[in-house]
């Protein structure tokens, strides 16, 4: 696709009066389409940034391990003059890839779906210093109303309680663990926070003799508003105690 159809007369009208840095919104859908008249494969990131729309739930640097696109970093430039020195190596070119920054956009999405923000949307803006042949990249962020844990229960293989299926002598130890768990209720529920809640199971069931319990879990998002509820149902197998 011609870039001036793509961009529209305002793009035609920076190129004819010769601006040497170009402001260019790309919507995410149109990543994969950019001209090579814009980009080649040189084209390096500069800087990449995170501006939060609504709300700022996770930092910057963890939203930086989550994604492919590197920067250049504050010292790029320095390591660059100095590798001619024997003991300095030339850093590593950080280059732009349009795909890249897609799969990006879909990461971040799954991250923030995973850490129980089901409305979560990200765009992003790219900014090119057509004479430098640098992109700074800025990831719009909404996180949106998260999801949280209305309420859970533990069932036991028939599916009735799991109390059912322990020893009596760990029934105390058990109404602890349930109360423990049942405290996160109103918290930001998400896949990581299911899988907290199972490894937390697992570990005490190892802790009171039963180390090869079967765990599987399912969440009902029918509840009202953003609430979802827990249903965990547990085989917590045979029991061993030291001497058995």
């Amino acid at each position: 696709m011609p870039i001036d159809r793509l961009f529209g007369p305002l793009f035609s009208l920076a190129v004819g009066i010769g601006l040497t840095v170009l402001f260019v919104s790309f919507p995410s859908p149109v990543a994969g389409q950019l001209s090579a008249s814009l980009l080649d494969d040189e084209t390096e990131v500069s800087s990449i940034r995170f501006r939060f729309l609504d709300s700022e739930s996770f930092s910057p640097s963890r939203l930086m391990n989550q994604i492919g696109l590197t920067e250049r970093g504050s010292f790029y430039g320095l390591a660059k003059r100095f590798a001619f020195l024997p003991l300095v190596s030339p850093p590593e070119p950080r280059l732009f890839d349009p795909l890249s920054l897609q799969m990006d956009v879909v990461r971040l999405r799954e991250f923030y779906r995973g850490e129980g923000y089901a409305e979560a949307f990200v765009r992003y803006e790219v900014t090119l210093d057509r004479e430098q042949n640098l992109v700074d990249v800025e990831f719009l962020m909404t996180e949106g109303r998260p999801r949280t844990l209305g309420s859970l229960e533990f069932l036991g293989p028939n599916g009735a309680s799991l109390e059912e299926a322990l020893a009596p002598e760990v029934l105390p130890e058990w109404q602890d663990f349930v109360r423990e768990t049942e405290a996160m209720s109103g918290d930001r529920f998400g896949e990581a926070a299911r899988v907290r809640i199972e490894g937390s199971l697992i570990r005490w069931l190892g802790e009171q003799g039963y180390p090869f319990p079967a765990i599987e879990s399912s969440v009902d998002e029918n509840s009202p508003g953003l609430q979802v509820h827990l249903r965990v149902r547990v085989d917590p197998g045979s029991r061993y105690r030291v001497g058995s």
